[in-house]
């Protein structure tokens, strides 16, 4: 049987190039820290389909016992992703003479990657369930749009990069262990730009498995037990029997340390670490932690920052009151079937049910409501009803306006930033769920860090009020407490008005200007001439004023 190794392929003469990145793809400093512990929880949280928890076992390895040249996973690598072509900065590029930095991610408690081992899609859509071809084989497309029963985290194909992105080689490895006739198998996948080696040009993207240079032959996944033996030894997989994947991510970049794992997987996964979806063990030589909804709290030390720790420790006490919040604690806000599009206004709600909310608010310092949503839809398709859920808690120690935090589920979203500032001294989380998450995770980029009425995916969805649904939902929080104090107030303002100008409703002719009038200047009393004057015969006197 061949031997594996990093297989590019050719790309023959008169055939279109198109690179799978851009360039920008390989600078780090567009990274975000969050981005490699939101991608590995997303996809172990999509593929963990049973009652039992995830886990999660992260292990940083500082220094390898080998060398890059004396890899037989990595040297065939290298010498792609070392040509002055292949996309990443030299800077980046690992001398081959050297020891190296590597990553490992499992997940326990999940199915592993679904799917046949040589699946390819020829164009179709019908990838349901063929993880293997969407983590390996493809870019820019998922298979889990396609699973209607189970509520998913990640939408996009391009999130799967970002092991890719973290590789100074610009690869990773999978392992994984399924149900399946063939449970068992090592892959891999890289992703550079096309590039010349000798008189060879190659493709963006290559795998590691078996078979040729060949374009139009598809490169198999490794299934030899011996070969997965000795890689599992190599690279310090844990994993034994159980189901799951498991990825190694070689060469990782310098940003990668054992405090920055911590503090990234508790700013991610807290609400889930929270509501005991997700543990988290992240080791690193002598230094191992594990992450549990009972002691989250111990590991905030790893934040230096003293105000950052304090903001974290603030977050994990309201995500905690969330997770222990019952129905009976919440205001369901009533239905208005005669309204379309959403939006705040006062005249939807008695005022006393406004000033119930208020005292709420006031003598529990928390208010908890349930807020429907109408999703109405520009075709024939029916009207739907969706719902969030909206915590605001009062507090003297937020010193900031417009402190809000965002949830989809169990995912927090942290690029949200309303249009409407809520006021100092009070903090909001929106919490996204069914029907309405379906919707809004439409509105997310690959790295699902905000939400956008402009995505292509979400424009598709043909919603008549899609924009302002957004806009409903992100601004709810400043929203209901503009509510309650505009009652308190008895005043009789609407609170529609601060959102006319989104929604494009008010007069938008430009007017001319008046310009100001000049203010006339003051009437400062001159002071005594130094001299004086007096006419004469033929001429006039000067002499000194004594005044």
């Amino acid at each position: 049987m061949p031997e594996p190794k990093w297989i590019f392929k050719t790309l023959p003469r008169g055939q279109t190039r198109n690179n799978a990145v851009g360039k920008e793809f390989f600078n780090l400093r567009g990274l975000k820290k969050q981005a490699l512990a939101r991608e590995a929880g997303q996809n172990s949280l999509d593929s963990n389909r049973s009652s039992n928890k995830l886990i999660m076992k992260v292990n940083l390895v500082e220094r390898s016992p080998d060398k890059i040249k004396d890899n037989v996973y990595l040297s065939s690598l290298h010498a792609h992703a070392s040509h002055k072509s292949s996309g990443i900065s030299h800077l980046r590029i690992p001398k081959k003479n050297s020891h190296y930095r590597f990553l490992v991610i499992e997940d326990y408690n999940t199915e592993g990657a679904r799917g046949e081992l040589d699946y390819i899609s020829d164009g179709d859509n019908n990838s349901f369930e063929q993880d293997v071809f969407h983590l390996f084989r493809s870019l820019q497309k998922t298979g889990k749009d396609l699973d209607e029963e189970t509520p998913q985290l990640g939408s996009w194909g391009m999130g799967k990069n970002m092991y890719a992105q973290t590789s100074n080689l610009g690869g990773f490895f999978g392992y994984s262990i399924r149900e399946h006739s063939e449970s068992e198998f090592l892959f891999g996948m890289s992703i550079l730009q096309i590039h010349k080696i000798d008189d060879n040009e190659y493709d963006s993207t290559g795998n590691f498995g078996i078979g040729t240079d060949n374009i139009d032959e598809i490169t198999m996944p490794v299934v030899d037990k011996k070969i997965i033996n000795d890689f599992k030894k190599v690279f310090e997989i844990d994993r034994k029997d159980e189901n799951g994947l498991s990825v190694v991510i070689p060469c990782v970049y310098d940003g990668v340390s054992f405090e920055m794992l911590v503090q990234t997987f508790i700013e991610t996964w807290m609400y889930a670490i929270i509501k005991d979806k997700m543990d988290v063990h992240i080791k690193a030589g002598s230094n191992s932690i594990l992450i549990t909804k009972n002691n989250i709290e111990n590991h905030l030390h790893y934040f230096q920052d003293e105000e950052k720790r304090n903001l974290i420790k603030r977050n994990i006490d309201y995500m905690k009151m969330l997770n222990e919040a019952k129905d009976k604690d919440f205001i369901s806000l009533k239905k208005h079937e005669s309204q379309n599009m959403p939006f705040w206004k006062k005249t939807n709600y008695s005022e006393n049910s406004i000033n119930s909310w208020a005292r709420k608010l006031d003598e529990n310092n928390k208010l908890f409501l349930k807020v429907p949503v109408k999703i109405v839809y520009n075709d024939d398709t029916p009207s739907e009803w969706g719902e969030f859920k909206l915590f605001i808690f009062k507090d003297q120690n937020i010193l900031q306006s417009n402190t809000v935090q965002y949830l989809r589920d169990i995912l927090i979203i942290p690029g949200v930033y309303a249009n409407i500032r809520l006021i100092r001294g009070y903090f909001g989380i929106v919490e996204v769920y069914g029907k309405l998450a379906e919707i809004i995770k439409n509105s997310e980029g690959p790295a699902h860090f905000e939400w956008s009425s402009t995505m292509e995916r979400y424009i598709n969805q043909n919603l008549q009020y899609g924009k302002e649904i957004i806009s409903f939902v992100t601004n709810s929080a400043a929203q209901i407490k503009r509510l309650m104090t505009s009652v308190n107030r008895g005043t009789d303002e609407t609170i529609l008005a601060d959102l006319l100008p989104l929604y494009g409703i008010i007069d938008t002719k430009k007017r001319k200007k008046k310009k100001p009038k000049k203010p006339a200047p003051p009437n400062v009393p001159r002071p005594p001439s130094i001299c004086k004057d007096h006419e004469i015969s033929g001429g006039f006197n000067i002499s000194d004023n004594e005044e």
